[in-house]
This record gives C-alpha cells, structure tokens and sequence, in this order.
C-alpha cells in the first residue's frame, strides 16, 4: 500500500532543531552590539541607559508611575523582578536579545507543515534579523516590537494551515479537518486575535488587512462547495477575536453549535443560516466600521505631516519621531532584506511559493506595509523581512524539489543564503552603535529629583524625555511618548519656546490649574496620578480666531480664587539644543494659520576653532561671524558679546561634552536656553532653581 505522502506528519525533529538554531543565531547576532557598551557613560546607578525612550515607557510602568502599569511588558519586568532580585533597567536592557527570537518559532511551525524544514534557517534567521526588525530589538530597545511581530506572525501562520486544508490543488493536505475541528481551531485563532490587541492595540489595521487576503483567498480557491465553510470559518475567528462579549459570544456559540451538531455545516440551509447569523453579528457587534475608522486614523495619522485638528489647527508632530521617519528605496532594501538582490529573489520565490500555496498570499500585506515604509516611517520596514525570508527559505526550497538533482543544490544553497542573511546584519550592528539618546548626567539629574518631590508633582520637560522622567524621577509628566499629539505639543513648546519667563509660568500654572479642577486622575494599577491635558477641550469650546486670542493671552488671566496645584517643575537639558528647531517651530505655531516661525540652527563637526577676540569661528574652513559666544563648563561660563556683528548667529561652545551649537535670535533667546545658561535670578520672580548642573541640565521649580 503506497505511503499518502499529503499526510500532515508532526514531528519534533522539523521543527524544534530548526526553531533552536534560529534562536541561537538571531540571539547571538544580538550580543555583537556588546562592543558599543563598553563605556561608563552608559551606567546610571550601576545600571545600564536604555537605547530607545519607548523602553522607559514600561519601565516607568513597572514602577508603577504611568499609564503602562498595567501592560504586560510592565507586568513582565515586576513578576522577572519580583523573582529574581535582578533591577528593572537591567532587566529591559537583556530581554531583547530572548523575545526577539521568538518570532521564528511559527515561522518553524511553516516549514514542519510545508514539509520544508531546510527552509526554516534562513526564512526564520531573515524575519528575525532583518535591518528594519534588528534596529528596534536590540540591546536596551525594550518595547512592543518582538510581540507586535511575533502575534501578528503567527496569527497569519495559523489563517494559512487553516485555510489550506480547503483548498484546491496543488496543495491539498488529507484528510480535511472534521467541521468541529475547523470551527474550534478557529475560535483559537480569534483568542489569539484577543491577546494580540491586548498586548498591542495598533495592530488592528493589520488584523483587517491579513483577514481581507484570507477571505480573498478562500473565495478564488476553495475546494468546489466549500467556499461557504470557509467564510463561516474565518467569520468565527473574527467575531471572537473582535469587539467585546457579545461578538465572542456569537463566535464562540457558532463553534460550539457546530461542536454538537456538525451537521449544521453539512446541509446547505444549515450553512446558510449560521452565516447569515454570523454576518448579522458581525454587522451590530464586531465593531468592524469603528476598527476600519481606526485603521483609517492610523494611515492618516503617519501619511498627513502638515497639521491636525478640525476648527483649530494643531501641529502634526509625526514628523519629528525617530520610528517614523520615513526612508527612501535604497534604505528600504538594506532594512528588508540586506541587498537588491537578495530583495529581488526572496520576492520572486515567494511569489513562486503563493502559487504552489496560495494560501501564503495571506502574508503579502506584511510586504506591502514594508514598502510604505517610504511613506508612512521607518518602523514598518521590519515587516518586510518575514515575506523576504519565506521566499528564499521555503520558496527557493520548494523550487529546488522540481527536480532530482536541483534537490541536492537546495541545501547548499541555503547555507549560502544564510551566510549572506546574517553577514549583512553582523556588520551593520558592529559597525552603527546606537544612539543613546539620554545622557549619563541628564539621567542623574533625573534620577537625584527622586527623594525630593511629592508623589503627585508633575515635570514639564520635552515629551522625548517624558517616560525616562518618569522612570528616574518616579513622578508624572505632562508629556512623553504617547501623549505627543498637538494638543499636547503646543502648551509644551511654548513653555520651551517663548522669550518670556512670565509666560511660561502663567501658561504652566494655568494648565496645573485645570488639571486639579478637573481632578479624578488616578489610573489602573499605577500609585502616580496621570494628569490629563485640558488645552485641548478649552480651545474646542471656541471659534478659532477667540481660540487663538485666549491661547496667546494665558498670561494676563487673573483668578481670584486660591486653588492648590501639585508642584511643577520644568526641566531645561543639553538634549533639547539638538531638537531645538523643532521645538522652536511648535512653539510659535499660529493655531488657526498654521504658520510658524522658521528657525535656524546648526551643529557643526569636524574641526572647529573659535576667535573670541574677534568674534568668529571656522568650522572646516568655513567662517561664521558671531553675535554672542557662551563658552559653558560646570565650573562657570563666560558670556561674550560682540556687537559689531549684528547679522552673526548665537555660538554656544559646551566644554564638557566638546560639542558646538549655532542658532538664530529666536532659540537663543528662548527659555530652553536661557533657563540652561543664563543667570538664575533672571527668573527667580517665576521659578525657583532646584537643581544646577549647567551645561547639561536645570529643573526649576514652579513658584506659586
């Protein structure tokens, strides 16, 4: 009797061996990035900086002071914490280097069920080391990444082995799952789904889009009466992993229905009605229109850079995030997939592997979102990496098995591959170190506020800075990586941004002075209250043109009643200098017009000298003329004026970290700068010095 060579046959060795090795590589291509860590500039207390502000985000909830308190990154550090004794910091900075990994473990599951197990080494090792994924989990990059990539993996793993049982030759596994097998597998997929939102809610558009190939799929090449079967099975998966109890009820009684009466699948009235019933569910509690809505935001939201806002106009500050940065094509195929070439191929083999297996089509739009990398920002292009690897893993191998002797090239061209998949990363990530984006005495600083401030003060202070605040200050923010919107954004850089300390304090009292009317503050799971923005649903209230007149004229409001605001503190760094345009533009950002000033600001490198008799510097030969030259150190600065050159820019010379900064009227005369630089008693009427450690950081206290 001749051996059914379609038989689905499960067996450790596929894909165990494989998942191990991947592991092995992508965690010790990780380790590589050692070398740049070297340096005692990059311990705070005995622990390490991490490489990414979004990594103090849980951080800060695992000490319980955001709104992350209850996430289960947060979650995770406390329980690993809790166990082992080992510091929070710590804890982040390692963990990359074992949850990045992971995403090849469904990637194993596909190479054991296409009977490709060859091809799992450099499918698994691309989709886990690809530039565009490599960049955003390595060490000290602790956040969502690894899970958004893992979840969002193997959920179009487990649509494509459920889906291809149904379908047409040339794939065709025997026998095809029982109707109470499908319906209960499917359920799973949509708890899945649950937890997939749980951990990382953004996900949703890509949800939508894996569901919508999968639907596609299904109709064009469903076995001859099972189209119906197939789109009841995926309505399954989708009401039970989208909207709240009643749409997993519905999901779930469906599957239950056909646990018990399999039947109902089998007659063609009975199949007729579970979907109609299915779609009528879907229709009233998926919530299907509010996450197409949602995903319509989300590319709204990384496409439009101009502004947002309806009758007022806020500044969209998209821009201005490193992760969606956008990138061009020569940078996408290095994040994708290393080179051109191997680009070119892995999307050849993976368009020759939806053709053996249309069901693999289910992972395009993970490569169409990796091509809108060039428009909606550098962070997608990891998604790329997985559709490349499946190309040149399964769909090269599944090639070289056309013919007898190509099966003996299939291997060594898969260790040519993979050689080539994880040279091309290795040397990026010994040659590129990351950018730390928090200094050794700006952290400190942060971190020497700790015992000094009530639980329930508030720091006013770039919102790039905002979760590494909160993690080494223990308190609240007004700002940080979340709540970055323009909303936020435009009280924020005015306090930054305007020449005058007066209005800095009255717009900072008058926002605290909201916050505490408007109360309730306290968040789930955290022991620091989350101050929400009231700006926002003030300048709503208004026309735009009163709107405006009422945002600009903060400073004369007088309030005859006495109400007690949390202390505010606001923190002048180093750090902002290099963003300063930014914060500059924000700051004088006209809310009904949108217009905004246009600053200047430079940070030469290279060989610099500076002539303080004269008043100039050269930088690599070119030559500046000077208005002023603060020449700052933590012993004293010196202030030079030189007014003879009245068109010069403003030259500050940082002694400490041998770095130069070249700006126009407006930022030098900003309060960013000169709260950091200037004589403390210029504001004493306003704010009360806290903490000095000029050049690199001033907080300031708000005086009542």
């Amino acid at each position: 009797m001749q051996r059914d060579t379609n038989r689905f046959i499960f067996r450790h060795r596929d894909w165990l061996l494989p998942f191990v090795l991947v592991f092995v590589l992508s965690a010790g291509l990780r380790l590589v990035d050692l070398v740049h860590w070297d340096s005692p500039a990059l311990l705070v207390h005995g622990e390490r900086v991490m490489a990414t502000h979004d990594a103090y985000a849980w951080l800060a909830g695992a000490e319980r002071v955001n709104q992350y308190s209850c996430h289960p990154l947060a979650v995770l550090l406390r329980l690993l914490h809790a166990s082992t004794g080992i510091g929070f910091a710590t804890l982040a900075f390692w963990l990359p280097v074992v949850m990045a990994p992971m995403a090849a473990l469904p990637i194993a599951f596909l190479g054991l069920w296409w009977r490709l197990p060859p091809g799992t080494l450099v499918a698994g090792v691309l989709c886990t080391t690809c530039g565009g994924y490599l960049i955003r989990t390595r060490l000290g990059f602790y956040d969502t990444d690894p899970l958004a990539l893992f979840f969002t993996v193997a959920l179009a793993t487990a649509l494509v082995c459920w889906l291809e049982p149904h379908l047409r030759p040339p794939r065709k596994t025997n026998p095809v799952p029982s109707p109470r097998i499908s319906f209960a597998l499917a359920f799973l997929i949509g708890i899945w789904i649950k937890l997939h939102l749980f951990v990382y809610p953004s996900a949703e558009p890509i949800i939508l889009a894996l569901f919508a190939i999968a639907v596609s799929v299904g109709l064009v090449f469903s076995l001859n009466g099972k189209r119906l079967f197939v789109l009841t099975g995926l309505l399954v998966a989708f009401l039970a992993g989208n909207g709240g109890w009643a749409s997993l009820a519905f999901g779930g009684g469906a599957a239950l229905a056909v646990f018990l009466r399999p039947e109902l699948c089998q007659g063609r009235r009975g199949a007729i009605l579970l979907f109609l019933g299915l779609s009528t569910g879907l229709i009233l509690f998926s919530g299907l229109s509010e996450r197409i809505h949602s995903s319509i935001g989300h590319i709204i939201r990384y496409g439009d850079r101009s502004s947002t806002g309806v009758s007022i106009r806020y500044p969209a500050t998209i821009s201005t995030i490193i992760e969606a940065r956008t990138v061009d094509w020569h940078q996408l195929e290095q994040a994708v997939a290393g080179s051109r070439l191997l680009l070119v191929i892995g999307t050849g083999a993976y368009a020759f592997l939806c053709w053996r297996h249309p069901a693999a089509l289910v992972f395009a739009p993970l490569l169409f979102l990796a091509m809108a990398s060039t428009r909606f920002g550098a962070r997608f292009s990891m998604y790329g990496g997985v559709v490349v690897g499946l190309g040149l893993g399964f769909g090269l191998s599944l090639l070289c098995s056309l013919k007898p002797w190509t099966k003996r090239v299939n291997l060594a061209l898969q260790l040519l591959l993979l050689a080539s998949v994880l040279w091309l990363p290795a040397r990026f990530i010994h040659q590129n170190a990351p950018f730390f984006f928090i200094s050794k005495p700006f952290a400190e600083a942060l971190a020497a506020m700790r015992p000094k401030v009530s639980p329930d003060a508030q720091f006013w202070l770039w919102w790039d800075f905002g979760y590494a605040c909160q993690f080494y200050s223990g308190v609240s923010t007004f700002a940080d990586g979340a709540r970055n919107s323009g909303e936020y954004i435009l009280p924020l850089a005015r306090v930054h941004a305007t020449a005058s300390p007066g209005e800095a304090h009255a717009l900072i009292r008058f926002v605290a002075r909201q916050q505490a009317l408007n109360g309730n503050t306290a968040h789930p799971c955290a022991d620091r209250p989350v101050y929400p923005n009231p700006i926002s649903a003030i300048l709503e209230k208004m026309p735009p043109q009163e709107a405006r007149s009422f945002f600009e004229g903060i400073g004369g409001l007088t309030f005859p009643d006495k109400i007690p605001i949390p202390q505010q503190y606001l923190v002048l760094a180093w750090e902002n200098i290099r963003i300063s345009t930014a914060i500059r533009k924000f700051g004088t950002w006209d809310i009904v017009t949108g217009e905004t000033a246009k600053p200047s600001l430079m940070l030469p490198a290279g060989r610099i000298t500076i002539d303080t008799a004269e008043g100039s510097l050269s930088v690599s030969g070119k030559r500046f003329r000077a208005r002023t030259i603060d020449m700052l150190s933590q012993t004293g600065s010196r202030h030079l004026e030189y007014p003879w050159n009245r068109s010069g820019m403003h030259v500050l010379s940082n002694q400490v970290d041998k770095s130069i900064a070249i700006m126009d009227e407006g930022i030098y005369r900003s309060m960013m700068v000169q709260m950091l630089i200037g004589e403390p008693e210029t504001f004493a009427g306003y704010f009360e010095l806290v903490l000095d450690r000029s050049p690199a950081v001033r907080i300031f206290r708000l005086k009542p």
